[in-house]
């Protein structure tokens, strides 16, 4: 247990999340990931490190763990909703939705990326259940708004096509409230997704107004 870093610090803080995206933990075999597990449980019962065993030995052990298990519940973690796996799932679907240059290619990658996102916080949640309730509202919700953003940033470009001279700038900031939009939506500050009930009018009215073009009360065409 505890933190290798000193979470009181910008790069202790770095350190951490560069470990918990360390790619290399998906290549993690079952026997490694046991080994692992046994290393852990022998400093537990001696209260010491085993015989033989490095400190920095035992912190890549505590690493490999928290990378495969799931700490409320002992089991192993989907792969695909790790953190190991947050740049090879992340890197594709925000190259898509920056490039989509189609309302279909738009919706599909916005509709893959809260897909992972609320994979990722089933996966990583804090506790052993989620309410699957909430959690299917705020996946809807987050669906409907960064969707409905991103065709109104098409319509804005349609209306307004000097915006075209700023190329990829346009829907990097297009995609900039979506991310907005959606880490509010489906996380909270220790990873288990999190639902707004209260909110949910606010944020069907915000879709509303993008879908339909009405833009600072102007219809666009």
């Amino acid at each position: 247990g505890g933190d290798r870093y000193d979470q009181t610090t910008f790069q202790g803080r770095l350190s951490k999340i560069q470990e918990l995206i360390d790619m290399r933990s998906i290549l993690t075999t079952d026997e490694e990931l046991e080994a692992a597990q046994a290393r852990l449980a022998a400093f537990k019962k001696l209260g010491r490190l085993p015989d033989g065993v490095s400190d920095g030995d035992m912190w890549e052990a505590q690493k490999t763990v928290d990378a495969i298990i799931h700490g409320p519940t002992g089991e192993k973690m989907w792969l695909p909703g790790r953190m190991s796996m947050f740049v090879p799932m992340n890197v594709p679907a925000t190259a898509g939705m920056i490039m989509a240059r189609s309302v279909p290619v738009t919706l599909f990658w916005q509709w893959m990326n809260q897909t992972y996102n609320v994979v990722n916080n089933y996966v990583c949640r804090a506790g052993p259940e989620v309410d699957m309730g909430p959690l299917a509202q705020s996946y809807a919700m987050a669906v409907t708004v960064s969707c409905s953003i991103a065709v109104g940033a098409g319509k804005l470009l349609q209306a307004f096509p000097k915006l075209q001279t700023f190329g990829i700038f346009v829907p990097y900031l297009a995609h900039d409230p979506i991310a907005k939009s959606s880490f509010e939506l489906l996380r909270n500050d220790v990873h288990p997704v999190c639902a707004y009930p209260g909110r949910a009018d606010q944020v069907f009215r915000l879709a509303e107004t993008l879908r339909s073009g009405n833009i600072d009360g102007h219809e666009r065409a």
